[in-house]
């Protein structure tokens, strides 16, 4: 089989053509059409060729591929498939969903006011005061419970 090399749009950074050796070839067998589904005012669809980079998460796509059989050496057979082209049908979901991740991401966050409050006040809750009272504690003047009862407050 004749090697052909991978093109810039598939390779741009050399990745898989740095992977080539004499055991491993890219040939035209190998080689995965792109093409994207345009539609005119008639409703007559064209397939344009398409750059792998248009097809993101979210797109519907049309495959095109063939599922072939290898008898391996120990009379085993493996079932692998042969891919030969990708469709993008349409892309309008993917772009809202990149619209929409957008649109969030320019929202400003709302600003927080912090309040609080600094101190302490006696917590006057009576079946606290009641189940205390049963356990021997005493109760003050001001309503609260000898003993430590206080709780400390901060208001959002």
């Amino acid at each position: 089989m004749k090697a052909i090399p991978f093109s810039s749009v598939v390779d741009p950074k050399k990745y898989l053509t740095r992977m080539l050796s004499s055991t491993l070839i890219h040939t035209e067998e190998n080689e995965v059409q792109y093409f994207a589904r345009y539609s005119d005012m008639a409703r007559q669809y064209k397939y344009l060729p398409a750059v792998p980079q248009q097809f993101r998460l979210g797109d519907i796509v049309e495959v095109q591929f063939s599922l072939v059989v290898y008898q391996l050496r120990t009379n085993y057979y493996v079932l692998k498939p042969m891919l030969y082209s990708i469709a993008l049908l349409e892309g309008r979901y993917a772009d809202e969903l990149v619209l929409r991740a957008t649109k969030e991401a320019m929202k400003p966050e709302p600003h927080k006011v912090l309040k609080r409050k600094i101190g302490y006040h006696v917590e006057k809750d009576l079946k606290r005061v009641k189940a205390s009272n049963e356990e021997g504690a005493e109760e003050s003047e001001e309503g609260g419970v000898s003993g430590g009862l206080a709780k400390m407050s901060i208001d959002k």
